[in-house]
């Protein structure tokens, strides 16, 4: 059996499939070790396993805002849209032919870079779009892709340019931060799920086990806990 190193995007790519198919955290620890001969142990595994598939984790906001009407609309994309953003724009927009991404109040959009995750926030109340990275990268290229393509966008469904000259854009730099190689993905989805209920994102690395075993437990029951 070969060794295999496996990357963030490795087991964000497995972890796609279980969206209809609920698994247990030891059946997903046994398939590493089975299927790639892991043996680091069940507590290294364990450690990489959620950094999972943001639309999974992702609340279903048109519910919840429903349910709770104080909480704001929210519209996420999924793990893909950036990256076929920046290939091929025109494409991308096919994304969101059935979507009225103006009718949102915020917008969030999962940002995957070689060997990390990072999260955008397009907030259509205040007229911002902000960059968050656990690493303090900069997200200047991101929030640039996304102007135009909100710019683009509503060039497309309403004829006139969506007009963003009194918008802010921003990379956050008052975030918590992440103290290993490891906890991107985590950082992305807590920090999306404080940004969802208009929260403070005032968190801590300390804090990823458990949220960890939250995001676990969401993928088990199908909702967020």
């Amino acid at each position: 059996m070969r060794e295999f190193l496996w990357t963030n995007s490795d087991v964000i790519e497995w972890l796609q499939g279980l969206k209809d198919k609920l698994v247990s955290l030891t059946e997903v620890m046994q398939f590493f070790k089975d299927e790639f001969n892991v043996t680091k142990g069940e507590r290294a595994i364990y450690n990489h396993m959620p950094k999972t598939t943001c639309e999974e984790v992702f609340i279903d906001k048109d519910e919840r805002s429903q349910i709770n009407p104080l909480l704001p609309k929210v519209y996420a994309f999924n793990t893909n849209f950036f990256n076929k953003l920046k290939r091929n724009a025109a494409s991308a927009m096919r994304w969101t032919m059935k979507v009225d991404l103006q009718s949102f109040d915020i917008i969030l959009v999962p940002i995957h870079l070689p060997g990390h995750w990072a999260l955008s926030i397009m907030d259509m109340r205040r007229k911002g779009m902000y960059y968050f990275d656990s690493m303090l990268g900069d997200g200047r290229d991101c929030l640039r892709e996304l102007r135009e393509f909100l710019v683009l966008e509503s060039v497309a469904k309403r004829g006139k340019a969506f007009n963003t000259m009194d918008w802010t854009f921003l990379s956050v730099k008052t975030i918590p931060t992440q103290m290993n190689g490891s906890d991107c993905g985590v950082f992305l989805c807590r920090c999306a799920e404080c940004i969802a209920r208009d929260a403070d994102t005032d968190f801590k690395a300390a804090d990823m086990n458990e949220f960890r075993k939250k995001i676990v437990q969401g993928i088990k029951s199908g909702k967020l806990i």
